[in-house]
């Protein structure tokens, strides 16, 4: 008898096979034999101790070469050198901006995100090592030998223009000490253009030009006190941002709180008016330079165009450099549990450091994300198209010149306290505390050339006056060089006129509320107040007065630290992120280990600056001279302006 079978009998009976036959996948997964290891390894170690003789090599390993504490990089040379042992930085972020760091010495067969699967054992055993729950955190694990820097175009570019200079530099010393020979003196008159060009870059030479003290009759040795202005403020820069870089970098971070309310804070905030003091010098000695220069010059557009040629020129060529080291080759020089995030920072110029080149990164990113400190350059640039407009006016008719002047200060000091409403930030030191306020005031109101325009015109006119009082005419220089007691009461107020600005916001750290009106007040016109206590300070060294005090900021140091200012300031933070991202362990926070870190960036920078002078700054201008010389007029120039 033949039987059937119903449909709903057959799909039942799928129904019942389907998932024996799931079951058997032909194509089975293969279980990493590591994941069980790294599992298991992770799973012994809670209940491990280092002391246990029973222990296996691995889980002591870890325990003795990874971090204590939060902040603590453990021992990465040593972990490092083990065939059997991987390195690992874990990040803990707080919140955006605020993060912990810990260094794992783990088995070489845990990779990142098998850490990152164990991460709940990994933050179990800090919390038990620390007494700090961090539970909470957001983890993640980074292989600090995983990024390496680029290759490609610009590295070849880079080391092309490197090796030129080099080559330059060697030959042009070659053919100029042929030329100082006595056997051929007397072919100096046949040198090629090109032969002369190439003996711009004569390292002697240059060497001389920086070393050398000046003895130049026709200078006014008591300007030379500027030189001291400039070298303090310059190590304020670089203390400034020794703090900046550092803080989230200290093992002793439970000290931050007592440190924020020490009165040495505020001698590290003394780096804000650094930058107002270098926008004051550079108005005063265009004021003073630039006035005879123009007196000379039609105002028109083909003058103007070769103030500003010159200008760039000075800085532009040595910018270059500056940023192609920081970018491709620095990037090669250091190592570290931190380093691959120096190469991250760096690798931003892949596509910003053409805002930087064309000055203009504070006018459309705040401070650019390539050479963040690049920011002053572009706005000193900006504010110097100004400056000979207004110093041509000023030629013309001294009353319309006065009231430019007067007018664009008044613009200045009008943006500034509308920045401080807009941001938020009423005296910046409180912006510490407030992260979110102090990038909007970086990114906003401290770049501005519109908001820093007003203590460079402070220091034009200044530098207008004491151009006229040098040619004769009675002003306030004329009354303090007639009395000595004047000049002394001029220096005492402007040491009390800048301790005052530095010290007076101690009353902040102290629990004080400032109101919003006086903080911003304080915030427009603090800089007014402290570059008008330099001039107070240094007024009757101007006039030859105060022979201690104008020996001391005129000296040959200072002038020797002026000199390598400009290639210090582009290179010092490239030293200090050098130093911080390529050391072994974190730092501690303390005003002797700060300034004693502060000097050594100081120095280096110095140092750099010295090399970027013989082989960049120095040919460049020597270049200038050469092709403004004419045939006729053998003799070197000087170029139009001093920067």
């Amino acid at each position: 008898m033949k039987t059937t079978q119903s449909p709903l009998f057959i799909l039942f009976t799928i129904h019942l096979l389907l998932p024996l036959l799931k079951a058997q996948d032909p194509n089975p997964p293969i279980l990493d034999p590591e994941i069980d290891l790294c599992l298991s390894f992770f799973n012994n170690l809670t209940t491990s101790s280092p002391s246990d003789p029973n222990v296996s090599p691995q889980i002591r390993n870890f325990l003795q070469l990874s971090g204590h504490n939060l902040n603590d990089l453990g021992d990465y040379p040593t972990c490092k050198s083990l065939p059997d042992q991987k390195y690992s930085l874990m990040t803990l972020t707080v919140r955006p901006g605020r993060a912990f760091s810990f260094g794992i010495c783990g088995p070489q067969y845990c990779n990142m995100s098998q850490l990152q699967a164990n991460s709940e054992a990994i933050t179990q055993l800090i919390t038990k090592e620390t007494g700090q729950n961090v539970q909470s955190y957001k983890i993640a694990f980074v292989d600090p030998e995983a990024k390496k820097p680029d290759n490609g175009f610009w590295l070849y570019f880079t080391s092309a223009i490197f090796v030129a200079l080099i080559g330059f530099a060697l030959t042009g010393t070659v053919l100029a000490n042929k030329k100082a020979s006595k056997e051929d003196h007397q072919k100096a008159d046949k040198e090629s253009q090109l032969q002369k060009l190439l003996q711009c870059f004569d390292l002697k030479r240059n060497l001389k030009e920086i070393f050398h003290k000046e003895e130049n009759p026709n200078h006014d040795q008591n300007i030379n006190v500027l030189n001291g202005l400039r070298t303090f403020a310059f190590f304020s820069v670089v203390y400034g941002h020794v703090f900046m870089d550092t803080i989230n970098r200290i093992k002793n971070f439970s000290y931050i709180p007592i440190y924020l309310k020490s009165a040495w804070l505020l001698t590290v905030f003394g780096a804000l008016y650094a930058v107002d003091t270098f926008f004051y010098i550079g108005g005063f000695l265009t004021g003073f330079l630039m006035l005879s220069k123009l007196r000379k010059m039609p105002m028109n557009r083909s003058n103007y165009f070769q103030i500003l040629f010159h200008r760039w020129v000075r800085l532009w060529p040595a910018y270059l450099i500056a940023i192609l080291f920081y970018w491709k080759i620095s990037v090669r020089i250091g190592s570290g549990p931190l380093w691959n995030n120096y190469i991250e920072i760096a690798e931003n110029c892949s596509w910003a450091s053409w805002i930087s080149l064309l000055f203009l990164d504070n006018l459309i990113i705040g401070q650019s994300p390539c050479f963040g400190w690049g920011w002053y350059l572009a706005c000193d640039f900006q504010i110097f198209l100004v400056l000979p407009l207004v110093c041509w006016t000023y030629i013309r008719n001294k009353k319309q010149g006065k009231i430019a002047i007067l007018a664009l200060f008044l613009i200045s000091q009008t943006a500034s306290y509308l920045y401080s409403i807009k941001t938020g930030v009423y005296f910046f030191p409180e912006a510490v505390f407030n992260e979110s306020d102090m990038i909007a005031y970086m990114m906003s109101a401290y770049p501005s050339p519109i908001v820093r325009m007003s203590t460079c015109l402070v220091g034009l006119w200044l530098g207008f006056l004491f151009k006229e009082y040098k040619e004769g005419q009675k002003n306030f220089f004329s009354w303090l060089k007639e009395r000595n007691c004047p000049g002394l009461i001029s220096f005492v107020l402007g040491a009390a006129l800048l301790a005052f600005v530095m010290f007076y916001p101690r009353t902040l750290q102290n629990g004080e509320k400032w109101s919003p009106l006086f903080s911003m007040t304080w915030n427009t016109f603090g800089k007014i107040f402290w570059v008008l206590g330099l001039f107070l300070l240094t007024a009757p060294c101007l006039v030859g007065n105060l022979k201690p005090v104008r020996w001391v900021l005129g000296s040959y140091l200072f002038n020797l630290v002026t000199k390598v200012s400009y290639g210090g300031y582009l290179l010092h933070m490239v030293f200090l992120k050098m130093t911080v991202y390529s050391s072994n362990e974190f730092f501690i926070l303390s005003q002797a280990e700060e300034t004693m870190l502060a000097l050594f960036i100081f120095v280096l920078a110095c140092g750099g600056s010295v090399v970027l002078q013989v082989l960049v700054e120095k040919p460049i201008i020597n270049m200038e001279n050469v092709m403004l010389n004419t045939r006729k007029d053998k003799k070197e120039t000087k170029p139009l302006l001093e920067k």
